[in-house]
């Protein structure tokens, strides 16, 4: 391998190494249960077994500006 060939993986390792560090610590994050389409499943089981809950965390309260 020449010098060149040695100097060709160092941006790759670097932007590797950058994303770890920036991904890594915050791989808990959110830390709760956080209403998304992906959880479809989830939540369809949890309105099938009976949970009154199961869309609590989709539903806005009546006084929040945004709706």
């Amino acid at each position: 391998m020449t010098a060149s060939g040695r100097h060709d993986w160092i941006l790759p390792l670097l932007l590797a190494g950058l994303a770890l560090a920036l991904f890594l610590p915050r791989l808990g994050t959110p830390g709760t249960y956080v209403f998304d389409e992906l959880y479809y499943a989830y939540t369809s089981s949890r309105y099938v077994a009976g949970d009154p809950g199961a869309y609590a965390t989709a539903v806005l309260p009546r006084d929040d500006p945004a709706i």
